[in-house]
């Protein structure tokens, strides 16, 4: 996939594989956690697995390695005992809202994004059937999930340049009050801060200031600011 694909790409399954070993674990945990997040808040109580909220809540801090290892523990026995329930409810296209979460688990980093972006992606796109999974391109779903991997990983193809000196006591304020509270309307104000700082990276301000760009955790340039990867 070339970068000009990239940018306009509507096919979540075919950007992850792109990314390839240029996407950090934790990016991808997040990627994840916001494919449950979203199935869990449009299918509400109609979602069979029980203390899905929590279960979010904790599959995020592990992105971000502050939960502990009890709490990790007791979340992945919580998954593991829905599995049977779940392997039962495959077959159907509604029901790989369980999966999106099952999926979620996986030890490897890579395999747990693609697979709950892509049981998110049926659960959520009202298929009549369960599709394959290069029959997802251009679904609704799929119109949601691809700017979501273009906040997150921004242009994975060049190598990006950020001066020390761009992350001020301002900026990293602004960007560390974003990440904490995942309401990203300051990402405007995040980029004057970034210019008054002599930011000149037309890619970091214009991705701030662009109006139709939507933003999550894991949003590159707020953790570009903060140092994370």
């Amino acid at each position: 996939m070339t970068e000009a694909e990239w940018l306009v790409c509507e096919n979540p399954p075919a950007m992850l594989r792109a990314l390839s070993d240029r996407a950090s674990d934790r990016k991808l945990r997040l990627f994840t956690t916001i494919c449950c997040r979203w199935v869990q808040q449009k299918c509400g109580e109609s979602l069979e697995l029980e203390n899905a909220v929590s279960y979010v809540a904790v599959l995020e801090r592990r992105a971000d390695e502050v939960s502990n290892a009890a709490e990790w523990s007791d979340a992945l026995l919580w998954v593991s005992s829905s599995q049977n329930d779940i392997i039962d409810q495959t077959l159907e296209a509604p029901t790989a809202d369980c999966l999106a979460f099952f999926c979620a688990i996986h030890d490897d980093a890579p395999e747990a994004a693609f697979w709950s972006s892509v049981n998110a992606n049926i659960a959520l796109s009202n298929f009549s059937r369960r599709p394959e999974v290069d029959e997802l391109a251009g679904s609704p779903e799929s119109r949601f999930q691809a700017p979501l991997l273009r906040d997150i990983f921004g242009k994975p193809f060049r190598t990006m340049s950020f001066s020390p000196d761009w992350r001020t006591a301002t900026t990293v304020a602004l960007a560390a009050q974003m990440y904490e509270s995942r309401e990203f309307s300051a990402m405007p104000i995040l980029a004057d801060a970034l210019q008054d700082a002599g930011c000149d990276n037309a890619d970091m301000l214009d991705h701030c200031r662009d109006a139709n760009t939507p933003h999550v955790r894991g949003c590159w340039v707020v953790d570009v600011v903060l140092g994370k990867e």
